[in-house]
């Protein structure tokens, strides 16, 4: 972390350990509300919250953006899985702003930068905590799934290896820590960006159907997993004449992207469900569920009606 810090010419100024509870990642991450991302707060709170993270204060030249660029470093190098991806840093100045006052607020040091009417004015760059165990590396709530278009109609072949929505493996050196930078503030424009995220499309608030911890604990393996197995099409009968094929989707979230899947697939566990939206999100193009043309095009159609457009109808898979 350290050296890729310096490589953009930035600083530490200050860091400090954390502990982060799901309070904390309610507030630092506005785009998930309670009832309608529980999905999404099962896995941060799994990552987030159980274990110490550490916040870094980085001070530099155009701060904010180069932070950024630490983090698109780090993550390619050593994130490992959809949810550990290991490093945050705010999306724009005024989410920059709020979350370093949440988070370093009582360190006068670090405050001040922030302690102003206008936080877009801070030119230093906060990046989220990063647990310093490297089993408890920290995410960030990006929604893992969901990143790239899939044709309508796909042929595929052998499920292919993960990657970054976010995925790779973890290093055997020291877990590099997270940085969240800021820096002078007198010539800065003023922030036209909302303090809050906006929300990201809800689902389904699934607790009335499973015990969501329970559920992470079971998948968490599998999803730190460096090549987790392809998980098998749920099957809506017995045919074999036709596949829905599903790809990623920036403009869904991992919770309105499942409750699409799981109402599509008549019988599908919600596990399962989960991961075969995971799934398809990483590869790019996935067959989730196969039957016969009838059954496959009822399946189609609810998927688009919940919005999902990353998805098609294609030939059953030759590899099953």
């Amino acid at each position: 972390m350290e050296a890729a810090v310096a490589a953009e010419g930035l600083t530490v100024v200050c860091r400090h350990p954390v502990t982060l509870t799901p309070a904390d990642v309610r507030f630092l991450w506005s785009e998930y509300t309670e009832d309608g991302h529980v999905l999404m707060h099962a896995f941060l709170d799994r990552y987030l919250c159980s274990g110490p993270s550490e916040v870094l204060l980085l001070e530099g030249p155009d701060a904010f953006e180069a932070a950024r660029r630490v983090k698109r470093t780090i993550r390619s190098r050593y994130a490992n899985g959809p949810f550990a991806n290991l490093l945050h840093t705010a999306e724009h100045p005024a989410e920059l702003g709020r979350q370093a006052n949440h988070l370093l607020g009582r360190c006068p040091q670090c405050a001040a930068p922030f302690a102003l009417s206008d936080p877009a004015s801070s030119d230093s760059l906060l990046s989220d905590p990063v647990p310093s165990d490297p089993a408890l590396t920290a995410p960030t709530p990006s929604d893992p799934a969901l990143t790239a278009p899939v044709p309508t109609a796909p042929v595929p072949t052998a499920p292919v290896p993960t990657a970054p929505v976010p995925t790779a493996p973890v290093p055997t050196a020291p877990v590099p820590t997270a940085p969240v930078p800021t820096a002078p503030a007198s010539t800065a424009p003023a922030s036209t960006a909302p303090v809050l995220t906006a929300p990201r499309p809800r689902g389904r608030d699934f607790r009335q159907d499973h015990d969501l911890p329970a559920l992470v604990d079971s998948l968490w393996p599998a999803l730190q997993s460096e090549d987790p197995p392809a998980p098998a099409p749920h099957h809506l009968d017995r045919s074999r004449e036709a596949a829905i094929y599903l790809g990623a989707d920036r403009s869904q979230s991992l919770d309105s992207a499942v409750t699409a899947v799981w109402s599509a697939l008549p019988g599908v566990t919600l596990p399962h469900a989960v991961m075969l939206t995971l799934y398809a999100g990483r590869t790019g193009s996935y067959p989730i569920a196969v039957g016969s043309h009838q059954a496959v095009a009822r399946s189609h159609q609810i998927l688009l009606r919940h919005g999902l457009t990353a998805c098609g109808i294609g030939p059953f898979p030759a590899f099953r």
